[in-house]
């Protein structure tokens, strides 16, 4: 069974992925147990992904929990009661 991962958790791509490998997306919206919606802007320690020479949409971009690297995961809290 896949961990839930609620708004404002961070999480990391899997490093083979061809879409953003090893980076860090913010959860927007909540998973289902199959998908997550995440935005990509900023890492869980607070730099620009713009300024690491990533691209930044702004956008919430839609993940299969497969594509994710699940031991990654932190969670914050504080963010998630928003």
């Amino acid at each position: 069974m896949n961990p839930v991962l609620n708004k404002g958790d961070f999480v990391c791509v899997k490093g083979d992925s061809e879409t953003r490998p090893g980076q860090d997306g913010m959860v927007i919206v909540p998973s289902d147990g199959y998908s997550v919606g995440l935005v990509f802007g900023f890492d869980r320690w607070g730099r620009s992904l713009a300024e690491m020479g990533g691209v930044t949409t702004g956008l919430i971009e839609a993940w299969a929990l497969h594509e994710l690297d699940l031991g990654s995961i932190e969670r914050r809290m504080a963010l998630a009661q928003t």
